[in-house]
């Protein structure tokens, strides 16, 4: 059997404009804006949405923290300092150190995904705490949203996302963030030594930059939506419960990922850390010594370990560090007031056909190999006691009300796909759903289920696969490509249907319902009747989402926690 990897990837003091020379696409000359921020002035350059004549003012790569180097690295970021003359901000600077090579090669196989990055080292560093900010008027007070990437916390960045088209189409301001990845943004020791979550950290001081600056660059600070797919889709989930966060965010969206993914918090992270020291060579000596080596390796030899250990498929790097997370999240979710909270949440139709794309076999498919197709996806995202032989058979006994003997390779592929996407995706963010709701929040749901025609050369079937919402949502096809992406093209139907996923996204982010005048009706998600959207070209309203498979995987899910809990009290008791 062969398997390929899976990609993923303030108050206002003043402004004024500043006009240059330099050639534009659409224009004559292109301007430069400079904002006085309260750490100082940054110019900013002009974007337009092609065949929009209005003009989005882009800030790249503005700092929110200090370095996370020498003794500030492994430790929660510190607010930016200020600084002197006018800041250039108007080209990219920095992405966080990964494994980016992997990550473009994962895109490459998925072309055209437009997420490729920069192959050139210079590119990335432990100096990448910045974020970009794209905005129509800088003298408004317009709705902010506050992007997290995705990319399992293991790769990707901010700097991929234009926010051009939803802030030129839409009249909103577009935050994009980076933050610390793999190692550099979660090692933790399990203790006081290294209690981790730096990533998630850096996310709540990027938020707290909003705050305090963004009245500079026309946004309103009291206005802002978080809003994040995958991994990203796990922070918004995560901020929703952390003290860290309160009170930085009026609403969230979340896009195909839940922290109530069995494999996001690490019960053991004391472990990986040991196989980090090992491998920097750092093994002997107190916990304090082994932590001090650590913190003073080579950023050279910790790149190597997040390349060796990290790439795409370890995404257990949460952890209950005490202050981002007082306790488990699920006992959080559990015990947490949602009277004030607004969430809009949903998943594409077939979220794991990106990552069984990947997945292939030698010689006859059958039921075997069938299994192990549901295990190559779901191992990713569950502990390992979630995936063994009999409760993969579990689980194909639910789905098929016949015999298997006879069935072809087609059906059982079907199979595997609605799965691994139930598993992985569908329970997660329902449960996370449905707990909001009983808490007292609201909540609007959503499945997408367009399959993009430019991502239909490229695969085997029609399907809305994970990231699939992206290319439309940020407007992809009205956006000039650069160097390392192509641009995408729309159908004419999904030129109209880009609108309509932006309306629905910056009418949330406006007044905390997704719903206009001129929109197919969106009913709010209820536990009775269980209303959501299907978003596709022509938008339509389904109820009781999945009730039977949700029951099913509730039940099958609290089996399993129940058998850890009894295993961890005899091994208290020994």
């Amino acid at each position: 059997m062969t398997r390929s990897l899976y990609c993923f990837i303030i108050c206002v003091y003043g402004s004024k404009i500043v006009l240059g020379s330099t050639q534009n696409t659409q224009n004559e000359f292109k301007q430069t804006r400079v904002v006085i921020t309260t750490l100082g002035e940054v110019e900013g350059t002009v974007h337009y949405a092609i065949d929009n004549s209005k003009p989005v003012y882009a800030f790249y790569s503005i700092p929110y923290a200090e370095p996370p180097i020498g003794s500030n690295r492994f430790q929660p970021p510190i607010p930016a300092k200020p600084w002197t003359g006018i800041r250039d901000a108007t080209k990219i600077r920095h992405f966080c150190i990964q494994d980016y090579e992997v990550a473009n090669a994962g895109c490459s196989l998925l072309k055209p995904l437009p997420l490729n990055q920069p192959d050139d080292t210079k590119f990335y560093s432990e100096d990448c705490l910045e974020l970009d900010v794209y905005t129509p008027d800088i003298n408004a007070k317009l709705p902010v949203m506050f992007w997290i990437h995705g990319g399992g916390f293991n790769v990707a960045s901010g700097h991929l996302y234009n926010g051009t088209s939803l802030s030129a189409f839409r009249n909103v301001v577009i935050v994009s963030i980076n933050y610390r990845l793999a190692h550099l943004g979660f090692l933790s020791t399990g203790d006081k030594h290294m209690p981790g979550n730096m990533g998630l950290k850096d996310q709540v001081e990027a938020l707290k930059w909003v705050k305090q600056n963004i009245y500079a660059f026309g946004g309103e600070p009291n206005t802002v939506t978080i809003f994040g797919d995958s991994a990203g889709s796990w922070s918004t989930s995560a901020h929703l419960v952390s003290p860290m966060s309160k009170g930085l965010f009026k609403y969230a969206i979340l896009q195909s990922g839940s922290i109530l993914t069995d494999i996001v918090v690490n019960e053991k992270p004391e472990d990986t850390f040991d196989e980090a020291a090992g491998f920097l060579g750092c093994a002997n000596g107190t916990k304090s010594d082994i932590t001090n080596c650590v913190k003073q390796s080579s950023v050279e030899d910790i790149h190597k370990l997040v390349i060796k250990t990290a790439g795409f498929t370890k995404n257990d790097w949460v952890t209950v560090d005490g202050e981002f997370f007082p306790k488990h999240p699920k006992y959080l979710y559990e015990e947490a007031d949602f009277s004030d909270t607004v969430v809009m949440i949903g998943t594409t139709e077939h979220e794991m056909y990106m990552y069984l794309a990947f997945w292939s076999h030698d010689g006859n498919y059958n039921y075997d190999t069938f299994l192990e197709e549901i295990k190559y996806p779901t191992e990713v995202f569950y502990q390992k006691d979630t995936v063994t032989v009999e409760n993969l058979n579990k689980i194909a006994k639910f789905y098929f009300e016949t015999d298997t003997t006879a069935t072809d390779e087609k059906t059982y592929r079907d199979k595997a796909l609605e799965i691994t996407t139930d598993f992985t995706m569908e329970f997660p963010v329902l449960n996370l759903t449905n707990t909001i709701v009983e808490r007292g929040g609201k909540a609007f749901l959503y499945i997408f289920s367009h399959s993009p025609s430019y991502m239909r050369l490229s695969r085997s079937r029609e399907a809305a696969a994970h990231l699939d919402e992206l290319f439309l949502l940020f407007g992809y096809g009205f956006i000039n490509p650069n160097k390392y992406n192509e641009r995408i093209t729309y159908s004419e139907e999904e030129e109209t249907f880009a609108h309509i996923l932006m309306k629905y996204w910056t009418n949330f982010a406006k007044t905390g319902d997704p719903n206009s005048a001129d929109l197919p009706l969106w009913p709010q998600f209820n536990l009775e009747s269980e209303e959501y959207a299907v978003l596709q070209p022509q938008p339509y309203v389904r109820q009781l989402f999945r009730k039977e498979k949700f029951q099913f995987w509730k039940t099958f899910m609290q089996d399993i926690e129940n058998k850890r809990h009894v295993i961890k009290v005899k091994r208290d008791e020994l």
